[in-house]
């Protein structure tokens, strides 16, 4: 995914309606719009050129797909979920119902695998500690998914990582130490469809034959998996 770890120049924050978007001026070509996987802030990178006007009427016209999935974000977003029976929660591309079980020796989270997840929970647990279980749910059953599939397409791709890890990230999917042939995963993949997930395998794969976003990272996309763009929108 890309990197936006280069040193910040200036920081602005631009409120139009009812959101607030954080520009962040970086020594980067490209203006880059991006909603935080682990907090739902927008956040806009750019260069230090253009003019604050000129952001705005970029930010204006993407006004919509904004709203669309920041609103996505805060109904799938562990901090907004109020854990009550039958509440839905995201689990890997589906909608699966919430079952609280009261009273119990020990918090501990459960799926059926077919639509339903339970939560048991005991008298002396809160809120925090439920959404630090499902966070840690949502980890270990994405390592699951992950692992054998980062092993399928090392096999495709003629490739090997050194290192599979999952955790939380503010504004990818997942990322590649070219060098040192480390994957690291954002847990928040676990709510998404096996397609996407492939999507994010695939992609981080591919840095290790190339580690920039260029025309040679783009044709090795399309040679090993040439419905990418289409598997990429369902992480939307």
């Amino acid at each position: 995914m890309a990197k936006f770890s280069k040193k910040i120049y200036d920081t602005a924050t631009l409120k139009i309606e009812d959101l607030e978007i954080l520009i962040l001026r970086k020594a980067v070509r490209k203006i880059y719009l991006r909603i935080a996987t682990n907090d739902g802030k927008i956040h806009l990178i750019a260069p230090r050129k253009p003019s604050t006007q000129f952001l705005k009427s970029l930010v204006m016209d993407k006004l919509a797909w904004i709203k669309k999935h920041h609103q996505e974000f805060s109904k799938n977003n562990i901090k907004n979920i109020n854990f009550k029976n039958g509440e839905l929660i995201e689990f890997f591309g589906n909608k699966y119902t919430l079952e609280i079980v009261n009273n119990q020796q020990k918090l501990s989270i459960t799926t059926d695998y077919n639509d339903k997840i339970v939560i048991s929970i005991t008298k002396e647990c809160d809120q925090e500690d439920i959404k630090k279980s499902l966070h840690q749910f949502y980890r270990q059953e994405l390592l699951k998914v992950i692992v054998p599939m980062v092993h399928k397409w090392q096999k495709i791709m003629n490739l090997k990582s050194n290192f599979i890890g999952i955790k939380k990230m503010k504004t990818k999917w997942g990322s590649c130490n070219y060098m040192k042939a480390r994957l690291w995963f954002s847990s928040e993949l676990a709510k998404k469809p096996f397609e996407a997930i492939e999507y994010v395998v695939v992609h981080e794969l591919g840095h290790l034959i190339e580690p920039s976003h260029n025309k040679k990272f783009v044709a090795v996309m399309n040679r090993f998996l040439p419905n990418w763009q289409n598997c990429k929108k369902k992480l939307s």
